[in-house]
């Protein structure tokens, strides 16, 4: 016949897949690996805090550039149930950041800083002080 090596290395390629999908299959419903719907709710609710500081607070232009660090520093000012990374952890507001600035700019920070959006100085309810 001929040599039947590539053929059992592709076989066993494809049988590797189909029980890797069964393995994250089950791992999926293990408990723990997701969510609860609390947290999901908490998750929200904190998505729609920070694309209310984002709207008011971060506008798109292409001089602009901002470190993430004034951003989370600027949001956590203005949204006082998040004063603290217990409360609110930093890792999860800079993903918050990343998910909103991304599409819009296609940027990708470098050392935390972005390009092509900046941030709006908040303004005085009784003018300029």
């Amino acid at each position: 016949a001929g040599d039947v090596t590539g053929y059992f290395a592709l076989s066993s390629a494809a049988v590797g897949c189909l029980w890797a999908g069964f393995y994250e299959l089950g791992r999926m419903q293990q408990t723990g690996y997701r969510v609860s719907r609390e947290d999901q709710a908490e998750m929200d609710a904190e998505w729609q805090d920070f694309m209310g500081f984002a709207t008011d607070r971060l506008e798109l232009r292409p001089t602009g550039r901002v470190h993430i660090s004034e951003v989370c520093k600027a949001f956590r000012l203005e949204y006082s149930k998040y004063r603290t990374s217990e409360q609110l952890s930093d890792d999860r507001l800079k993903n918050y950041f990343r998910a909103f600035i991304r599409p819009r700019t296609g940027q990708k920070g470098k050392q935390g800083f972005f390009k092509g959006v900046a941030l709006v100085a908040k303004t005085s309810a009784f003018g300029d002080d």
